[in-house]
């Protein structure tokens, strides 16, 4: 129940937003611009949980979409973030935002390790925490 919830707020924002789908938010300059800021950052420019160096923006939270910060996106590579995906959707999770337990979880990567992989994005995330896009 709380999952719809959550669902209905999203589609309503990117209502308010002017977008009749999420593909249509995606395809927006908005988007193309918040994307071009990111890789303009200092943070990680791989996928968090394998590191590869192609990589797709996630969003940890759809709370602030269409005014999101930096520090809601997570570079994954397109299979990591596909696999991510498939999980919340088996596992019912309430929330996107356990992302990185999310990846410890299922590539079994040692909290020590996803830390040191995260360094750059975390140091970001406090510069980064109150600048809108």
């Amino acid at each position: 129940m709380q999952r719809y919830y959550h669902y209905r707020k999203f589609k309503e924002r990117l209502k308010i937003l002017g977008f009749s789908s999420y593909q249509d938010y995606l395809n927006s300059n908005y988007w193309k611009d918040l994307k071009e800021k990111y890789r303009r950052s200092n943070f990680p420019k791989c996928c968090l949980a394998c590191q590869k160096k192609e990589f797709i923006l996630h969003h940890r939270s759809y709370a602030r979409i269409g005014r999101e910060y930096l520090t809601d996106l997570i570079p994954l590579c397109r299979d990591c973030h596909e696999i991510i995906h498939f999980y919340l959707s088996v596992t019912m999770n309430k929330t996107v935002n356990a992302t990185p337990k999310i990846i410890r979880t299922i590539f079994r990567i040692q909290k020590k390790e996803l830390r040191k992989r995260m360094k750059l994005w975390l140091e970001g995330q406090k510069a980064w925490k109150f600048k809108r896009y």
